[in-house]
C-alpha cells in the first residue's frame, strides 16, 4: 500500500499526531518500534528501538511494549481465526 493515498494519509495523520510538545520524544519512539515490532520489521524495530534508548526511554518501557504488541497480535489473529474454529466446532458437534 505504500505510495497509495490511503498511505499517504495515514503517514500525514501519524506525523501530525508524533509531531507535538504533549508527547515526549522516548514515547515516540517506544510507539514506533513497538509497531514496527507488531509488523514483524525487525530491522526498523531495531533501528527504532536505538532511536528510544538515544531518547533516554527505559529499556523496561520498550520491553513493555513489545509486551503489548504481542497481546494485540494475538487478539488480532483469534478474532480473524475464530470463525474458522467455529467451523470445525459446528462440524464435529
Amino acid at each position: 500500500m505504500r505510495n497509495t493515498p490511503i498511505a499517504q494519509a495515514r503517514l500525514a495523520f501519524a506525523q501530525t499526531v508524533f509531531a507535538t510538545d504533549a508527547i515526549a520524544p522516548a514515547l515516540v519512539w517506544i510507539t514506533a518500534a513497538a509497531v514496527a515490532y507488531a509488523q514483524s520489521d525487525d530491522a526498523r524495530r531495531q533501528a527504532l528501538n536505538e532511536q528510544a534508548l538515544a531518547a533516554d526511554a527505559p529499556p523496561e518501557a520498550l520491553d513493555e511494549a513489545y509486551a503489548i504488541a504481542v497481546v494485540l497480535r494475538a487478539g488480532a489473529v483469534y478474532a480473524h481465526t475464530l470463525h474458522v474454529t467455529d467451523a470445525f466446532r459446528d462440524q464435529h458437534a
